[in-house]
């Protein structure tokens, strides 16, 4: 039983949210539709419209700082291959665009329905999120949560940050090589994933080889409710891996998903070039020992080596039992390569390859234990297009490559279809019947993740990490 539970003695933790919400808006020159919807797919809160003030410029009248300049917040109808990849644009329907973390990378929405955009005129590819969130760290959280405290890793410094766009601003940080036995390999940011349930800290630095130090950290104090980052540390024991992953990285050393599993499995996801790899590596004893899972193959090279606003992504479900490490599949933020571990077990991994090259989308837990793929493909006249991955039925544990079980609820006849394990899952695009983007003439959707799914009447976090 974790301290959470025992602190909390049956009370729900305030930091849990209901099942997911998400924000579709779309629209033309003058006006737009904006509107939540649950994990059903019906809509929810109150849906509103914006005018422009003159010209495109989106919602002029709400003087939001984002929507100063015609190419910040982009014409929704553009496709988003006809805009700069150098630009602002593509992020507002991109799957560059949210990650685990309630609050993303171009903006969110309420849990009422209201939009709200991060200003991008400071600096942005020095202090806000959309330059600097590669150093954020993955966690693993217990059911229905989402990180609410911002750490990341700088080299050998780790790092609280009090929000995603001040991540100039350290309130904290504890230098890693006091705690590490060698640390011979510390070229460049590193990556860390977190499991709360286990309380386990585990930080990937690599040299400019397949050679990379993986280490341990773990604590008998809750990183996400420590007084301070030496508090975590000092109670920490340490343990140090040397690993070989499946492909030098290159410059890419700076963007891996790390997904450290209840077992003590560790599932590392990292892109290079046109492809995006998977490994698991046993952490939990001594032996180091690995699973090479199958690559997922794109066309185009747009990671981080391109800029570090395009570092690879990582969702959970609802119940914290899978998590999906993801990148683009053609570099304005259309398509997708991901991985998908079990979070009790990483050996359990298989992968997705969706290989559209417009229209741009998102990747959201949908439902107790599921994701959705959206595709903003154009709403004239149509539904939203997205692609549904449940994996309630699905076995979480058993890591035999040749076992095929069920990923899906989707079923045809009343079976349900299976997959082996590192096998790849369809991910076709069906039009969501019912479920708008703003129907207007050449109108490409857009998505936005919800700051919190209201639980038990509430409809804002409560704030606190208990």
């Amino acid at each position: 039983m974790s301290n959470l539970s025992v602190i909390l003695k049956g009370v729900t933790d305030p930091r849990k949210e209901g099942y997911p919400l998400f924000h579709v808006y779309g629209g033309a020159n003058l006006s737009g539709t904006y509107q939540n919807y649950n994990s059903n797919f019906d809509a929810v809160g109150s849906p509103f419209g914006a005018f422009a003030s003159g010209g495109w410029y989106p919602a002029g009248m709400l003087q939001n700082p984002t929507f100063g300049f015609q190419g910040d917040h982009g014409r929704m109808s553009d496709n988003l291959t006809t805009q700069s990849s150098g630009g602002y644009g593509p992020w507002q329907s991109s799957l560059h665009q949210n990650d685990q973390y309630p609050a993303s990378m171009f903006g969110s929405a309420s849990a009422s329905g209201y939009q709200q955009f991060h200003s991008l005129h400071s600096s942005p590819y020095g202090n806000l999120k959309l330059g600097r969130g590669h150093m954020l760290i993955n966690h693993v959280m217990p059911e229905g949560m989402r990180p609410r405290r911002n750490f990341g890793m700088n080299g050998n410094q780790f790092i609280e940050f009090p929000g995603l766009t001040r991540m100039d601003m350290i309130i904290d940080s504890f230098a890693l090589n006091t705690k590490s036995i060698s640390r011979t390999k510390t070229i460049g940011i590193g990556s860390a994933g977190y499991n709360e349930k286990t309380r386990t800290l585990v930080t990937i630095h690599s040299a400019n080889s397949t050679a990379c130090t993986a280490t341990k950290f773990v604590s008998t104090v809750n990183l996400n409710n420590c007084n301070s980052l030496a508090e975590f540390f000092a109670a920490a024991t340490v343990t140090e891996f040397s690993l070989t992953m499946q492909i030098a990285d290159g410059e890419n050393y700076n963007d891996k998903v790390v997904v450290v599993g209840d077992n003590g499995w560790v599932g590392i996801s990292y892109r290079n070039s046109t492809s995006l790899y998977a490994s698991t590596y046993d952490l939990s004893g001594g032996n180091g020992a690995v699973v090479h899972f199958t690559s997922v193959n794109g066309t185009t090279s747009y990671g981080v080596s391109q800029g570090t606003s395009y570092y690879t992504k990582m969702n959970l479900t609802w119940d914290g039992k899978w998590a999906a490490a993801y990148t683009p599949y053609y570099y304005y933020g259309s398509g997708m390569l991901c991985h998908i571990f079990s979070t009790e077990d990483p050996r359990r991994c298989f992968r997705i390859l969706q290989s559209a090259s417009a229209s741009g989308g998102a990747m959201m837990p949908i439902g107790k234990s599921g994701f959705t793929l959206f595709n903003g493909q154009n709403s004239d006249g149509n539904a939203v297009g997205a692609c549904d991955f449940e994996f309630k039925h699905t076995d979480r544990t058993n890591h035999t490559v040749s076992t095929v079980y069920s990923h899906t609820s989707l079923a045809v006849g009343n079976v349900l279809p299976s997959i082996a394990n590192d096998g790849l899952l369809t991910a076709t695009i069906n039009v969501k019947t019912g479920l708008t983007g703003g129907n207007y003439t050449t109108s490409y959707q857009r998505f936005l993740t919800v700051n919190f799914w209201p639980l038990n009447g509430r409809t804002t976090y409560a704030g606190g990490a208990l």
